[in-house]
């Protein structure tokens, strides 16, 4: 995994997703909005939110929401297909139920303890685009400076 703020790399251990608050851009007013990415190879992006994904769908399946989001309603037309065959046959809509569990993706995403040494982190509070190839999931979004 390789990730980088404003097009410059830095080490993934200083990004942080928080467990509250998240999205919720009117508490960073005073910062300024900075843009990550993220890359990460196919094989291990998928090793990461298999299980989440998993989960998911079940839970899709037995809600069968008829009153769902556009994103819901497409995934359920398709008649809830793995996250295989998503990643075969379907990569945008897949990257719109990504974006849609935003919070719960970049959580598994930054899965990493924070250093209580580092004097800066990144809060990372969206996911805007994510575009998903064979090879690489490259994810993108608003993050946060925070200085301790």
């Amino acid at each position: 995994m390789q990730v980088k703020i404003q097009n410059k790399p830095i080490a993934i251990e200083l990004m942080h997703v928080p467990d509250l608050n998240f999205g919720q851009f009117q508490r960073w007013k005073e910062h300024e909005p900075l843009v990550y990415q993220l890359e990460v190879e196919t094989p291990a992006f998928v090793n990461i939110i298999e299980k989440y994904f998993n989960e998911f769908r079940k839970t899709e399946i037995e809600d069968d929401d008829q009153m769902d989001l556009e994103e819901l309603i497409a995934y359920k037309n398709l008649g809830f297909p793995t996250l295989q065959e998503m990643h075969t046959n379907h990569k945008e809509i897949l990257a719109d139920l990504l974006i849609f569990n935003s919070q719960e993706v970049l959580q598994l995403l930054f899965n990493h303890d924070l250093t209580s040494a580092a004097k800066r982190l990144y809060s990372v509070n969206s996911i805007d685009t994510i575009f998903i190839t064979s090879n690489s999931v490259d994810v993108s979004g608003i993050c946060f400076l925070v200085k301790r």
